[in-house]
Order: C-alpha cells, then structure tokens, then sequence
C-alpha cells in the first residue's frame, strides 16, 4: 500500500520544516490534511497557549481538541477552521516525512469534529468559496 493512501481529508499529520509566512523559520506542527491531491490544503491545530494571541473573531473559528478524545496531544488544543493554509510544504517533503517516520500520520479527525470544521469554515470571510466547497465535500464522507 502506497503511503499517500493513508492521508486523506480528515488525517492528522505532524508534520517538521511548516513554513508560515508569518515566522522567520520552519517549524514542527500538526495539521488537518484538507485535500493532498493536486494541492496541499490544510487545517492548522494550535496549542492553548496561543489561544491568548487571536482577537474574539479569530476564537470563534476554533473549536477545542481534547487530549482525551486525541491522545498524541501533549494537551487540550484548538483546530483552526478561519484559514486554509495551502504552499507551506511541498507534497514531496511530506511524504519523505511520512515515509521515514509513518508515526507523524496521527489518526483521523472523529465524525463529529469533521461536521465542526465545515460548520465553522463556512462562515469564514478568509476562506474562499471554491475552498469552502472542497472542504464541504471532502469532509463529508
């Protein structure tokens, strides 16, 4: 079985060398694959910490991962549903990660947190339409 078969919408990847437009260097992160077919589209998971930098508007696109429900987090963390990040890691070098270390593919998002992540991206005003579409339909399956 090819590795890219075991990343679809839904899985969760920690993934090193995430280059964010907005941080000087890459950096070790878990996402949410949206779509890895023709472009990499992802969900970004950040921690609670962080929860203290984003402005009301920003929390109201994220909704709480507990570390009960997944187990690979260190603690209760937050999945970002107001921005698709797409460009921030070559597929190749995904799959390399992947392929050397199979333990960075995470598990799945469970059904309930797929319905949350098209609620909430759907109101989103920094998601695109056809983005909105992709992730409507990719996460309901």
């Amino acid at each position: 079985m090819d590795i890219e078969d075991n990343i679809n919408p839904g899985t969760i990847v920690y993934l090193e060398n995430v280059e964010f437009p907005h941080q000087n260097q890459g950096v070790t992160k878990y996402l949410v694959v949206i779509t890895s077919n023709l472009k990499l589209l992802f969900l970004k998971i950040n921690s609670s910490s962080s929860q203290t930098e984003f402005g009301a508007k920003k929390r109201e696109f994220q909704f709480k991962l507990k570390k009960e429900i997944y187990r690979f987090l260190d603690h209760d963390s937050y999945l970002d549903c107001g921005t698709v990040w797409y460009g921030i890691i070559d597929k190749q070098e995904m799959l390399k990660q992947i392929t050397e270390d199979p333990s960075r593919v995470k598990g799945e998002l469970i059904p309930d947190h797929r319905n949350e992540v098209i609620r909430l991206s759907q109101k989103s005003r920094s998601i695109s339409t056809i983005r909105k579409g992709i992730i409507r339909e990719n996460f309901s399956r």
